[in-house]
């Protein structure tokens, strides 16, 4: 599990809750946002705004560890790095099929078909994290340090 320590800022338990912000030190120590932050897409000047399961055995000033999941990690990268290159390189071969059975330019339809790969895996990917955003928020863990 991937931890970064941080400090109950506020508490919004209707809401259900709790602001963070990242401790100096940790595992960057040159970053200014928390890493998990950039990570849910909620960083706003190093503080962090989490949905947790109890927002009310929280309360500010209360110092805690946020972790996130290897698997959670691996996952992001798959999605952020792998599949827009596969689809590009798959994209770039579709036209460059089309450009051979069709008698078109092969590096015009080669490239055609490697934007349309990568528009296609991007559009793809969007639409399927943002229906899984809370399932994504909800796998980073928050426990109070003694």
């Amino acid at each position: 599990m991937i931890e970064e320590r941080g400090v109950v800022v506020d508490v919004s338990p209707e809401e259900g809750t709790v602001v963070l912000e990242k401790t100096p030190g940790g595992n960057c120590g040159t970053c200014a946002a928390p890493c998990l932050a950039l990570r849910a897409g909620y960083a706003a000047k190093g503080r962090l705004s989490l949905r947790v399961a109890s927002p009310d055995s929280f309360k500010p000033g209360d110092r805690v560890v946020m972790g996130l999941a290897e698997t959670t990690v691996l996952t992001a990268a798959i999605r952020l790095y792998l599949l827009p290159v596969a689809g590009l390189l798959l994209g770039a071969l579709a036209g460059h099929q089309v450009a051979q059975l069709t008698g078109w330019a092969d590096d015009a339809a080669s490239a055609a078909g490697a934007l349309g790969g990568l528009l296609l895996v991007l559009r793809a990917i969007r639409s399927v994290t943002g229906k899984n955003r809370a399932d994504e928020v909800s796998s980073i863990v928050v426990r109070r340090i003694p």
